[in-house]
C-alpha cells in the first residue's frame, strides 16, 4: 500500500503531538501520559469532508533509546481503551521499562469524540441527524474501520513515532482493526499479536453470533459428557437435557416452571456463566438443580429464588459507544438475515435469549436505511440512516507485509470468536513468519483466560514476542501445559457458588429450604456485566440489577418478595453511567471477554 502511505505522508507530518503529552496517572500507573490529537474526519480515498475530530492516546513511555513500542487495540467495536490499563502496566513491567506501551480510543468511543456526546438526550435517528450536522454527510464513513486504521497508520508515520519499532496487540474486534491496518503495511510495524481472532475474510459476522454460540456450547456439553463426574450428574447427553429443561419450563405446567419469569432468564444465565472461566463449570450444576426442581419444587424453591435473584441486566460500560458499535457492525459485519432466520439461530442454542432478536433486525434496518435487501421489508423505513458503503478492504484478507510476523492466539472455549476464525486468518497469511497457538481451556481473550498459577500464559507469550523482535519460532510455549484443565467438580468462584447454591464448596448439595434472606452485596460483588467483545471488562462496573418481570404478582410470594426487594435495593444513583467510576473500578485483565 505504498500509494496510500504516500497520500498519508503530509497528514502524518502534521500530526506531531510530541509537545501535547501530559501526565494522566491512572489507578494502575502513576507514569501514564495522555494526548488528544486532532485528526481529519476523512482521509484521502476514504470520504470527503473538512471536518476534524479528536483521538485520545495513552502511553507509559520508556526511557530506553531507541525504544520499542507495543500498542494495545481494544475490542467491541465501541469499547473504550481504559480497561486495558492493567494489561499495559503488566507489559511495561515485564519488559523492565524497555518498551513504551500505547493504547488509543477508537474514533467514536471513549475519549475519542464519542458519538453519543454529540447528541445527548436524542433518540437514535436524532443522533444520526446531529452527527451529520456536525461532521457532514460523510460522517458514517468517517467512523468506519478503515478510518480508525488510518488514524493509527498516520500516527505511526508521524515525526514522534516513525523511529520506534512497533508491535500491535489486538483483541477480538481489535484483531479486525489490526488486520485493516495490515493492509497499509506501516514500515515501522514489525509484528502483530491477534488474540481471539475476527478473520477479515471469511468474516466473523455478528449476524451469525448465535450460530457461533451453538458451536461453542455443543463443544462444552461434549466435554461434560466425557467427564465421569459431570456425566454422572447431567449425562449421558447434557445438551439434550438442557433442551428438555427449556421445553419443560416453556410449557409452564409445573410449580418450578411457573416460578421462573421465562426461559430467557435461564438462557442468559447459562451464557454469562460460560463467559466467566471460573463459573462455567456451574452450568451443569444449574441444570442438575433445575431437573430436580421440575420434579419437586418445594425442595428446590430456594435454588429458584437464588437463580432469579442473581439475574443480571446489561449495564452500560463507562465511556463505551453503542452508536459506534452498531455503525460498524451493521455496515460491515452483518449479512442479511430475516427475523425467522435470526430467531432460529437463537432457538438452536440453550445459552442465547430469543426475545431480543427482533430489536437486532430493527437496528440493522435503522442504521442501513433498510434498502440493501428484503430482510427489512416489514420494518418501517427510517427518515435518516447512518450507512456507509463497503470499501476495497472489506472482506479481503490483508497480505503479510514482507518484514512483519504474526502470532495468533485462540481459545477453544470462546463462544464470541470461534477458533475457526483464527484458522481462517492463519491460512490466509500462510507464512513461516506466522504462528497459531490454540488453548484448549482458553476463552475469549487469551490474555485474560489462559491463566496458570504463575499468571497469564497469553501475556507471557506476548512479552516474548516483543522481546524476540517477533520471532514466532523462538517462543517458549511451555506455560500452555500449566493451564489447569476444565474441572466440573471443584468450585472456583466461592462467592458465585454461594449466591447460586448456598455453598462455597458443593454445587450439587441439597439447597436449604428457608425463607428468602436479605440480599448480601458481599456475595454478589462480582456478578457479570454485559460484554460486547473485548478484554478487561468482566470486573468493571459489576453492580447488580435484578430483572423484575411484568407479571411479578403471579409468581410465588417468596420469589416475588426477593424480586421486589432486590430491585428496590439498588441505589438509582449507583446505576448511572458515571465517568468517575472508571478510576475506582477493577479494570484490566479479568478472570475471564
Amino acid at each position: 500500500m505504498t500509494r496510500l502511505l504516500a497520500l498519508l505522508a503530509p497528514v502524518a507530518a502534521a500530526i506531531d503531538f510530541a509537545a501535547t503529552w501530559r501526565d494522566c496517572p491512572t489507578r494502575t500507573s502513576p507514569r501514564a501520559q495522555c494526548a488528544d490529537v486532532l485528526v481529519p474526519l476523512c482521509y484521502p480515498g476514504v470520504c470527503h469532508s473538512n471536518a476534524t475530530l479528536s483521538v485520545h492516546l495513552e502511553r507509559i513511555p520508556s526511557m530506553a533509546v531507541p525504544a520499542k513500542s507495543l500498542w494495545f487495540l481494544q475490542g467491541g467495536p465501541g469499547l473504550p481503551s481504559s480497561s486495558l490499563d492493567e494489561a499495559m502496566v503488566r507489559a511495561y513491567d515485564a519488559a523492565n521499562g524497555s518498551v513504551s506501551v500505547y493504547t488509543m480510543d477508537h474514533r467514536g468511543t471513549g475519549r475519542s469524540s464519542r458519538l453519543e456526546d454529540a447528541c445527548v438526550g436524542a433518540d437514535t435517528v436524532g443522533c444520526f441527524a446531529a452527527l451529520k450536522a456536525k461532521y457532514g454527510a460523510d460522517a458514517p464513513s468517517g467512523f468506519s474501520v478503515t478510518s480508525a486504521a488510518t488514524d493509527l497508520a498516520a500516527l505511526l508515520q508521524g515525526p514522534s513515532l516513525r523511529h520506534e519499532e512497533a508491535y500491535i496487540y489486538g483483541v477480538s474486534y481489535g484483531t479486525y482493526w489490526a488486520q485493516r491496518l495490515m493492509h497499509f503495511s506501516p514500515p515501522t510495524v514489525k509484528g502483530y499479536v491477534l488474540d481471539s481472532v475476527m478473520s477479515a475474510s471469511p468474516m466473523k459476522l455478528y449476524s451469525q453470533w448465535d450460530a457461533d454460540v451453538a458451536v461453542a456450547e455443543t463443544a462444552f456439553y461434549a466435554r461434560c459428557d466425557r467427564d465421569p463426574f459431570c456425566a454422572s450428574k447431567v449425562g449421558p447427553s447434557s445438551q439434550t437435557l438442557a433442551r428438555q429443561l427449556l421445553a419443560k419450563i416453556d410449557a409452564n405446567d409445573t410449580a418450578c416452571a411457573r416460578a421462573l419469569p421465562s426461559t430467557s432468564l435461564l438462557r442468559s444465565t447459562l451464557g454469562r456463566l460460560f463467559r466467566e472461566p471460573s463459573q462455567r463449570n456451574m452450568i451443569p450444576a444449574v441444570l442438575y438443580h433445575l431437573r430436580k426442581c421440575l420434579d419437586d419444587y418445594e425442595s428446590h424453591a430456594r435454588f429458584v429464588q437464588n437463580l432469579v435473584a442473581n439475574a443480571v441486566a446489561p449495564l452500560p460500560i463507562d465511556g463505551g459507544s453503542m452508536l459506534l458499535h452498531n455503525t460498524i457492525v451493521y455496515n460491515e459485519l452483518w449479512a442479511s438475515q430475516t427475523l425467522a432466520e435470526l430467531q432460529a439461530q437463537a432457538a438452536a442454542t440453550t445459552w442465547q435469549p430469543i426475545d431480543s432478536i427482533a430489536q437486532r433486525l430493527v437496528d440493522y434496518c435503522l442504521y442501513t436505511g433498510g434498502s440493501r435487501d428484503g430482510a427489512c421489508r416489514d420494518v418501517p423505513a427510517p427518515r435518516m440512516s447512518f450507512a456507509y458503503a463497503h470499501d476495497k478492504y472489506w472482506n479481503v484478507s490483508p497480505p503479510l507485509p514482507p518484514t512483519t510476523s504474526v502470532l495468533l492466539l485462540s481459545g477453544d472455549l470462546d463462544a464470541q470468536t470461534l477458533p475457526l476464525y483464527a484458522l481462517a486468518a492463519n491460512a490466509s497469511l500462510a507464512s513461516a513468519r506466522t504462528r497459531l497457538l490454540r488453548f484448549p481451556d482458553g476463552g475469549h481473550s487469551v490474555l485474560s483466560t489462559a491463566l496458570t498459577p504463575g499468571g497469564s500464559c497469553g501475556a507471557q507469550l506476548l512479552d516474548q514476542f516483543v522481546a524476540t523482535n517477533g520471532n514466532v519460532t523462538a517462543l517458549d510455549v511451555s506455560c500452555m501445559a500449566a493451564i489447569p484443565a476444565l474441572q466440573f467438580q471443584v468450585v472456583q468462584d466461592a462467592a458465585k457458588a454461594t449466591a447460586l447454591f448456598d455453598s462455597a464448596t458443593d454445587m450439587y448439595g441439597s439447597p436449604q429450604v428457608i425463607a428468602a434472606r436479605a440480599s448480601n452485596p458481599a456475595t454478589m460483588a462480582y456478578d457479570d456485566s454485559y460484554l460486547l467483545a473485548g478484554v478487561g471488562l468482566s470486573q468493571s462496573r459489576t453492580r447488580r440489577r435484578t430483572l423484575v418481570p411484568q407479571d411479578v404478582d403471579d409468581l410465588p410470594p417468596t420469589v416475588a418478595a426477593v424480586l421486589r426487594r432486590d430491585s428496590m435495593a439498588d441505589d438509582p444513583e449507583e446505576c448511572k453511567d458515571n465517568e468517575s467510576d472508571a478510576e475506582d473500578s477493577p479494570t484490566g485483565q479479568s478472570r475471564n471477554e
